[in-house]
């Protein structure tokens, strides 16, 4: 199951990346289907949905700020 999560995160986290963010959401969603309870997945996934819809400008890096613990 590790393996699985981490294989969809690592695909998602590079369409992330290169601003792919509908592709990127749906590798979020399938690595959550494993391991459901993972934060930073599900904020990058929230991020991910956003920003397919509100591209970011041009600028933008890929850093996440978790604002909890």
């Amino acid at each position: 199951a590790q393996q699985d999560f981490l294989a969809a995160y690592l695909v998602g986290y590079a369409q992330y990346a290169d601003r792919k963010f509908a592709a990127a959401a749906a590798d979020f969603n399938r690595a959550l289907g494993v391991m459901p309870d993972d934060t930073v997945t599900r904020e990058l996934l929230r991020q991910a949905q956003h920003h397919a819809t509100q591209p970011p400008p041009a600028d933008w890096e890929p850093i996440l700020t978790l604002d909890s613990k």
